[in-house]
């Protein structure tokens, strides 16, 4: 029985909120500004629970606006805390498909700000958010790291979204040209974890589709060409 699709699901659910998310960010970016380090650490704590640090540096600093956090119907975000207990004091808005993060006028965030959260889902969770700023990385610069630890017993099914590299099958991680606002990760026990696990997700039907096709056109060529071979 073929896996349901985590990236369908996200489409599917959070697609119009997520819309909304990056079109608030767009429209808040100023000008000559840009992303200078986003760096997140998720881990995940059992079948339902996560925890999120992310780390994330805006230049010039007083261009940072607003965090923006996703929702998801099924998930409910945990206190969330924004740099130390001196930091500057910071009020939370709800918008469509997403958690608003200002921090006051007057005062200016920590620069690099640090996001601490957690999530729970009333289902097993799949797909985490990650914070999204208005704010865009220089051309050519991969600023954003992203890493991921799975409890210990499980082991990662397939790349998730965005896909990681990653080491044991608990613990992964990558460096990408801008921050996704949802992280996609597929998971089991180690124990009944099987060695197709990985062919029956979305990448891997992918690139069994495309070597099928290979395949499949290699064997036409030959027969093609035997048949026009003279005798």
């Amino acid at each position: 029985m073929l896996k349901p699709d985590p990236t369908w699901r996200v489409r599917r659910v959070a697609a119009p909120g997520l819309m909304l998310v990056a079109a608030a960010a767009c429209l808040a970016q100023p000008p000559h500004a840009y992303l200078a380090a986003y760096r997140a650490q998720v881990a995940f704590i059992g079948e339902q629970d996560a925890s999120v640090t992310v780390a994330l540096e805006v230049v010039p600093h007083d261009a940072l606006g607003q965090v923006l956090i996703p929702r998801f119907a099924d998930q409910e975000l945990g206190a969330i805390e924004a740099g130390s207990s001196a930091s500057p004091a910071f009020a939370t808005a709800e918008l469509p498909g997403a958690l608003a993060i200002r921090f006051a006028k007057d005062a200016q965030p920590p620069a690099p700000l640090e996001l601490h959260y957690g999530v729970h889902s009333r289902l097993r969770l799949r797909r985490v958010p990650l914070p999204v700023v208005g704010v865009a990385p220089q051309p050519q610069q991969h600023p954003v790291q992203i890493s991921v630890e799975l409890p210990p017993g499980t082991t990662v099914v397939g790349e998730g979204f965005p896909a990681l590299a990653w080491r044991n099958g608990r613990h992964g991680e990558a460096q990408f040209a801008a921050a996704p606002s949802v992280l996609v990760v597929e998971s089991e026990l180690a124990r009944s974890a099987r060695w197709f696990d990985g062919w029956l997700t979305p990448a891997g039907l992918s690139t069994a589709a495309m070597f099928g096709l290979l395949l499949t056109g290699s064997a036409v060529w030959w027969a093609g060409a035997r048949s026009r071979r003279p005798r």
